[in-house]
């Protein structure tokens, strides 16, 4: 499949644009999995809350016994807490636990429950900067995921819409210069086909004159020079038609009479433009067509040249003394036009590009612009027709076209 600079260019931004939205996806999923791991950070303050409680629980025991197990319960959480110290004032009052316990351990008086009761308010002042440590940074957390979810939607949502402008605008930017400069090529070819046109005139004119036997007889040789010139001159002639019919289908230029038409006399008029040179070849003309045909809706000049056109063909790639098959039958939505010669086929590789502009395909003989089918395609289907072609190597070619029923628009 051949695709133009536009089409690729349209299907690499869309690969792009694909990759933007996986990304924004992922980074969504990674933000939120940084949230979840931001919230753990708030671990250490569970933690002392934990050892805190241990230590309100060895306290509560103090009151009845200082013994061993309530000891070591006490100082094995003490520790931890010590190396568990996260937030500001908490190291302090953490040494200061440490101070009232040794003075604890060693107070066998009546001020012991008055120890007991600045151990527990300590120990309440460790779980409260805790507590509120986890509410502020729960909040914080929350709320930083919560920007940089919004943030992220933003952008991602800017980035999709600039995307899909990009994607929209861009090969457009890419194709219009192209566009402008075909369409110089194309009004230079058209601009010099008119001009080539008026020495051609000339050419043929003089022509003319020289064979005109009130100037004077030619000789041989000179008669053969007149019809070399001649046929060089309607070879150009014939180039010059086709390169101004092609500017005026790439300039959209194409003035087209659209009318109900009768397909015989389409048929008709292509059969006698063709009629000389299939008599040259000794080439039969054979017309299979219904006496009744629905009139088509067509622009009669310009369908009668896609024939002619067909035709011409045929005839110049059929062998001598053959036959050129020309059907015409009415179908639900038109009629349909066939030529079908018994030439050598056209290769499968060839096919598709046929109706491309200056495409001949290779080891052709014959002269030619390669401008001819590329036309043909432009008018018929500018008339909302179809056209196309059947081939098999090495048993000639069918050359169609379908143009619209008159009631069916």
């Amino acid at each position: 499949m051949n695709l133009t600079i536009k089409h690729k260019l349209r299907i690499g931004l869309l690969f792009l644009f694909a990759v933007i939205v996986i990304i924004g996806v992922l980074g969504g999923i990674f933000l939120s999995r940084l949230s979840k791991e931001s919230k753990a950070i708030i671990k250490a303050n569970y933690e002392s809350i934990v050892y805190t409680k241990n230590m309100f629980e060895a306290c509560d025991r103090f009151s009845s016994g200082f013994d061993q197990q309530s000891k070591t319960l006490f100082l094995g959480n003490l520790e931890k807490q010590e190396n568990n110290v996260t937030e500001s004032g908490e190291k302090e009052l953490t040494d200061r636990l440490g101070l009232l316990f040794k003075k604890l351990e060693n107070d066998t008086g009546s001020t012991r429950m008055a120890v007991l009761a600045e151990i527990r308010s300590t120990l309440f002042g460790i779980q409260d900067l805790n507590l509120k440590a986890i509410v502020q940074k729960n909040e914080k957390a929350n709320n930083t995921a919560e920007n940089v979810i919004l943030w992220m939607s933003v952008i991602g949502s800017i980035a999709v819409l600039l995307s899909l402008v990009f994607v929209v605008r861009f090969p457009g930017y890419i194709a219009n210069p192209i566009r402008e400069l075909d369409l110089a090529k194309t009004n230079f070819i058209a601009t010099v086909s008119h001009e080539l046109k008026t020495p051609i005139s000339a050419i043929k004119l003089s022509l003319n004159l020289l064979e005109d036997p009130r100037v004077g007889q030619l000789n041989e040789e000179q008669a053969k020079l007149a019809e070399c010139i001649r046929d060089e001159s309607n070879r150009l002639l014939k180039i010059t038609g086709e390169l101004l019919d092609m500017a005026q289908v790439e300039t959209g230029k194409i003035g087209l009479e659209i009318q109900p038409v009768r397909p015989e006399e389409i048929v008709q008029y292509a059969l006698k433009a063709v009629s000389a040179p299939a008599a040259q070849k000794e080439i039969l003309l054979r017309l299979n067509m219904p006496e009744k045909l629905p009139m088509v809706s067509a622009d009669a000049e310009k369908s009668a040249w896609v024939l002619i056109n067909l035709l011409s063909n045929a005839i110049r790639y059929a062998p001598e003394k053959s036959t050129v098959d020309i059907r015409i039958a009415g179908q639900d939505y038109g009629v349909r036009f066939s030529v079908t010669d018994q030439g050598k086929g056209i290769p499968d590789e060839y096919k598709h590009h046929l109706f491309e502009k200056f495409f001949r395909a290779p080891g052709l003989k014959t002269e030619g612009t390669g401008l001819g089918l590329a036309i043909a395609k432009e008018f018929i289907e500018t008339q909302k027709g179809h056209i196309g072609l059947v081939s098999e190597n090495g048993k000639g070619a069918e050359f169609w076209f379908i143009l619209p029923a008159a009631t069916a628009l």
